[in-house]
């Protein structure tokens, strides 16, 4: 559990949730216990996710909305709670759905990361293609196993760990290109 409790202000609230999100936090207490838990601990990564596939306000909140009704779906036909894997995949699915009017993809920062510090990694991941781009946020980012991403992405692990070598290795020469004070013309 990510030690948040019903009543307490929600990790979501720090990461730029509307105040439509924040009641639904608060009433998230009066979800079935299975769901709770699901949201409870992954509703965090399910917003970054949310914004990273390039949702804002205020689609970002149905879409997360819908996140958790495909979730309940799931537990009520297997009787299994969705992980990470899982809720990526929906995620994704759903912005699939609604590919017109989503923005770029976007790291938000945590609380307390400079500004330039984010500028920088926004300009090191986008040397990267859209696929080694998602490899490697899964991975480095959200510390996703590379079994988990293979699941999520529905590809391969061997797929999943060539992605992420290429992107290491992209990333690597672009900071060791920025070092050099070399540009690409």
């Amino acid at each position: 559990m990510n030690g948040w409790s019903p009543g307490a202000v929600h990790p979501l609230a720090a990461d730029g949730a509307s105040s439509d999100t924040r009641l639904r936090l608060e009433a998230a207490r009066d979800l079935p216990p299975q769901l709770r838990d699901v949201f409870e601990r992954h509703s965090a990564f399910v917003f970054r996710s949310l914004r990273y596939l390039g949702f804002r306000d205020p689609a970002i909140d149905e879409a997360f909305e819908r996140v958790f009704v495909l979730a309940h779906r799931h537990i009520q036909a297997t009787g299994e709670l969705p992980g990470r894997d899982w809720l990526f995949a929906a995620s994704k699915r759903i912005a699939r759905e609604q590919s017109t009017g989503l923005a770029a993809p976007a790291f938000e920062p945590a609380p307390g990361v400079d500004r330039g510090a984010l500028a920088f990694g926004h300009a090191l991941l986008g040397v990267l293609s859209e696929e080694q781009r998602e490899v490697f946020w899964l991975y480095e980012v959200e510390d996703l196993p590379v079994r988990e991403i293979a699941r999520a992405l529905r590809r391969p692990e061997r797929s999943i760990r060539s992605s992420l070598l290429g992107a290491r290795q992209r990333v690597v020469a672009e900071v060791e290109r920025i070092a050099a004070g070399t540009h690409d013309e």
